[in-house]
C-alpha cells in the first residue's frame, strides 16, 4: 500500500483507491504488534495465523460465515413493503 493505493495481485495487477480514513486504519494496523507475523517483503498484506497469504476459498468461507452469524442481507434484496 502506498500513498492510499492497495494493490492486488494474482490474475494480473489491479489497483484500488482507498479513502484516507481508511489508509490509516490499514496503517494502524500493520502498525500492531498482536497482528500475524509474516516474512520481511512478503506480498500479502492480509496474512494467515501462520504468516502465509490468504487463500481465496478460505477467505470465502470465513466471510459467508460471518455474514450469516451476523444476519447481513445484500441490498439488491428490499423488502416488500418499504413503509410506502
Amino acid at each position: 500500500m502506498q500513498d492510499g493505493i492497495i494493490a492486488f495481485l494474482g490474475f494480473g495487477r489491479r489497483e484500488l483507491p482507498l479513502y484516507p480514513n481508511t489508509a490509516a486504519a490499514l496503517g494502524d494496523y500493520l502498525r500492531r504488534d498482536d497482528r500475524p507475523s509474516q516474512p520481511p517483503n512478503a506480498p500479502g498484506l492480509l496474512v494467515s495465523t501462520a504468516g502465509s497469504r490468504l487463500l481465496y476459498g478460505n477467505l470465502q468461507i470465513t466471510f459467508h460465515r460471518l455474514v450469516g452469524r451476523t444476519g447481513l442481507t445484500s441490498r439488491s434484496i428490499l423488502p416488500a413493503n418499504r413503509g410506502n
